[in-house]
């Protein structure tokens, strides 16, 4: 196993356990690193849905033609869960994988990309784009869309409240207010640079989870 991997050994070992899936095939069959540590992204809120729904989770289910990441089906609800890593540019990324694999860093820490960062415009158009990729099973198949955000990378300096500035399911003047995106994304799931993970609640999705579900990912369950 590669040394990405070797990290979450446990973790793969559980999931693989709880999904029936062999998710270290995958890693193993993956020569391009930057997908690498996507797929890691995936692991690790794999771990953290499967603790909340158990053995009701399954991993890259074929729908209809689309593979997402993660599907619970539970008191009702259809959820996919899409896992999105908010990563440097290319070349950076690229230059903290070179010190990663030579053991002067961990992957999500800091001490490389120097400029401080933040969620930029390429960042709010890939959190965008995954509702657009789902947006018939949303409307026509009762799905109903999670988005995962990790932005656990020092280098980027984003946290929760830097999701829920710029994904204001609540204010009428925020620019996706009115958009599909408000109508059909339930919530995110975000895992910043500091702090820990946190659910973040759509109200004005036309088709709200089931609050036991709710429950279960704010932690009241």
């Amino acid at each position: 196993m590669n040394n990405f991997s070797d990290k979450y050994k446990e973790d793969i070992e559980f999931l693989e356990r709880v999904t029936g899936k062999s998710i270290r095939m995958k890693l193993n069959n993956d020569r391009n690193e930057i997908n690498l540590i996507s797929t890691i992204s995936e692991i690790r809120f794999g771990k953290y849905l499967a603790v909340k729904f158990g053995s009701n989770i399954e991993y890259e289910p074929v729908i209809l033609g689309k593979t997402p990441d993660w599907l619970v089906n539970i008191n009702g609800d259809k959820i996919i869960f899409e896992v999105l890593r908010i990563n440097l540019p290319n070349e950076k990324l690229e230059e903290k994988i070179r010190l990663f694999k030579e053991n002067e860093l961990d992957i999500d820490s800091s001490g490389v990309y120097t400029g401080l960062a933040c969620l930029n415009r390429n960042d709010s158009d890939k959190i965008l784009k995954k509702e657009k990729t789902y947006r018939s099973l949303i409307k026509t198949h009762n799905y109903k869309l999670v988005i995962c955000i990790d932005a656990t990378d020092w280098d980027k300096k984003i946290d929760v409240m830097d999701i829920k500035t710029s994904f204001d399911f609540e204010n009428k003047e925020s620019p996706f207010y009115h958009m599909n995106f408000t109508k059909n994304v339930a919530g995110l799931i975000v895992e910043p640079y500091f702090g820990n993970i946190e659910f973040i609640f759509n109200q004005n999705v036309n088709n709200k989870l089931n609050k036991k579900n709710i429950d279960i990912l704010i932690g009241n369950s």
